[in-house]
């Protein structure tokens, strides 16, 4: 069901990004009149920049340990 609704959000996405690059490019009446792309696609619910920073650290430091290394991850909570 995740799949499908996952598709079904593509589909959509497709559809807005096409009508919005028509309304742009070809219909020169709506210049300025539109919002941004990211607005109508849902765009603005990017991950957190610092999460995602955080992540790829972790991600660096697990292919160091795939590779040989000795690394030691660990998790430190902060109070």
């Amino acid at each position: 069901m995740e799949g499908a609704a996952l598709r079904r959000k593509n589909e959509l996405d497709l559809a807005a990004y096409t009508a919005w690059h028509t309304a742009v490019f070809a219909l020169s009446g709506y210049a300025g009149k539109l919002k941004d792309l990211a607005e109508y696609l849902g765009l603005d619910d990017q991950p957190n920049p610092v999460a995602l920073q955080h992540a790829k650290g972790i991600a660096f430091f697990h292919s160091l340990k795939a590779k040989g290394f000795d690394v030691k991850i660990e998790k430190n909570e902060i109070n």
